[in-house]
């Protein structure tokens, strides 16, 4: 008999300490609608590091994200940071994710995308406004290399494209839709974007 209530009392114990234990999960929701460059990357950073501080402290970031990319060296930079933070990431493409910010977009472990969302990949462009000679072309194009392999080994990494296919659509520079996100592992579902009632939503508007 005394066994049998010992066991009953640790069983209800173990119960009572994963009932307060236990918390639900903390999302804050952040809407991003903008392009990546190195000011508002660091503006991105800084605003993540600033709600990783409130209290209680958030367990995960869900981005509404949409945009048409921008500086490459931020953008790279930024997903970096992301990868780092010591919280869990949704990524959900409610517009488009274009150039750079496809890599940024990568970031997230959970990666979503509205039916009419699109992706669009290609490779390091330069607009050259001043005369250069043969050796600062020849440093630029060694920057755009190197460049072009960071990308490529970052959506290899994350997704099932292969380095072939990713090549090719650096050349192609074509959008691409949510159901070829989907079969390439870009997301992992195609689903409407729903913020649930009186969950945290905010807004990144940085100036330029």
């Amino acid at each position: 008999m005394y066994g049998k209530w010992t066991n009953w009392l640790l069983c209800w114990i173990k119960r009572l300490r994963n009932a307060f234990l236990t918390k639900p999960m903390k999302t804050i929701y952040i809407n991003y609608f903008d392009e990546i460059s190195a000011n508002k990357a660091r503006a991105f950073m800084n605003a993540c590091t600033h709600l990783l501080g409130t209290t209680p402290a958030p367990d995960r970031f869900y981005f509404l994200f949409s945009s048409s990319g921008g500086n490459v060296e931020a953008g790279v930079a930024l997903y970096n940071f992301l990868r780092a933070l010591p919280i869990k990431l949704a990524f959900h493409n409610i517009g488009s994710a274009d150039s750079i910010a496809t890599v940024v977009f990568l970031a997230g472990e959970e990666r979503y995308a509205n039916s009419h969302a699109t992706f669009m990949i290609h490779g390091v462009t330069w607009t050259l406004n001043s005369v250069f000679d043969g050796e600062a072309l020849g440093q630029l194009n060694s920057v755009a290399v190197h460049t072009d392999n960071k990308i490529v080994d970052i959506i290899s990494d994350r997704t099932t494209l292969t380095e072939a296919e990713i090549r090719a659509l650096f050349t192609q520079g074509e959008t691409k839709d949510a159901a070829f996100a989907l079969q390439k592992g870009i997301i992992q579902q195609v689903s409407q974007a729903i913020i649930p009632k009186n969950e945290t939503l905010i807004s990144f508007n940085f100036p330029a």
